[in-house]
């Protein structure tokens, strides 16, 4: 009876999962399609790479489909016993849309494995960190199969083929990066959105302090709409390398500033047990939102007109 250990990574969708299992002397791909499973062995004599290639993978999972069902549950059970709950749990969802958002696009990865007659992805493996795991588990076992080069082995394996014939692994790797390979820039109609976007909320808050028109206020909610899909767009951009990083690093502190003032609002509008919008601290928190506004947009021009960067980038 073969005994079976299983690999980092693991995908679960909705109707699709794959998982990678060690054997005594191979690697056995697992992909479910609910009602039948596939079965595909790579044994490790025959491994010639392991190839991993940063690229975005918007995959959301069944427990990343749990968890935003039991968020919006608890929405629903709590909001009518504290008042409170509606906006911290709106903040606390889109920091949880954030950091789903930068993982997808900034720390996946597409991981292949390379023997003479094919060239196969492993599913399972689609996160940066479980490809350091896979590989750390898996390098050792194919060592002692193989055994390790010795003497001038770079340049031996420039000169040989790595895959299927007629499939080298050089245009292999290059099929696996973004298609995209023109300079990262450091402006996008996307990126002005968000700046110009930036500027009109200070305003919208300008305004806030001087009347309480709810007009002003809707204005703001939806100009974080609209800073929160153009931070989304920049995310795709970036990890398409069509934008500089500095402009999603931008974003990510955008996001995480109009979280922490939202949520500290709340909170404290919570805790003095009346509505938000009538505490005296809610002109204090406009100023803040004022101030990071003006702050955030200045950076975001200062790399919008970074003609030194672009060059460099290039």
């Amino acid at each position: 009876m073969k005994t079976y250990r299983r690999l980092p990574g693991s995908r679960r969708g909705f109707l699709h999962s794959a998982t990678t299992w060690l054997g005594a002397d191979h690697l056995l791909a697992v992909q479910s399609m609910r009602f039948r499973e596939e079965y595909k062995r790579f044994y490790l004599r025959d491994i010639q790479a392991i190839v991993v290639a940063d690229a975005p993978r918007f995959h959301l999972s069944t427990r990343g489909a749990a968890a935003v069902v039991l968020w919006f549950a608890a929405w629903l059970g709590l909001r009518e016993i504290f008042p409170w709950t509606s906006p911290v749990w709106i903040a606390l969802g889109i920091g949880l849309a954030g950091a789903w958002l930068y993982v997808s696009a900034n720390c996946s990865c597409t991981c292949r494995i390379y023997t003479a007659v094919s060239r196969d992805e492993i599913r399972s493996v689609y996160r940066r960190r479980t490809a350091r795991r896979f590989l750390s588990e898996v390098e050792p076992k194919i060592a002692e199969v193989q055994g390790v080069l010795e003497g001038d082995w770079p340049g031996a394996l420039e000169s040989r083929d790595v895959g299927p014939p007629g499939s080298t692994l050089a245009p292999a790797v290059a099929a696996l990066q973004p298609a995209n390979s023109a300079p990262a820039r450091t402006r996008t109609l996307v990126s002005d959105v968000f700046i110009g976007s930036l500027l009109a909320d200070a305003l919208a808050h300008t305004a806030l302090l001087v009347s309480s028109s709810p007009l002003f206020q809707w204005t703001g909610y939806g100009l974080n709409i609209i800073q929160l899909a153009a931070a989304c767009a920049i995310f795709v951009q970036a990890s398409r390398r069509r934008l500089q990083p500095a402009m999603q690093k931008l974003a990510i502190a955008t996001l995480l500033t109009l979280g922490a003032l939202y949520y500290a609002r709340s909170i404290l509008a919570g805790i003095a047990g009346t509505n938000m919008f009538d505490t005296p601290l809610v002109r204090i928190f406009h100023e803040a939102e004022i101030g990071a506004n003006v702050v955030l947009a200045m950076i975001g021009l200062a790399i919008l007109f970074n003609r030194s960067g672009q060059a460099g980038e290039a």
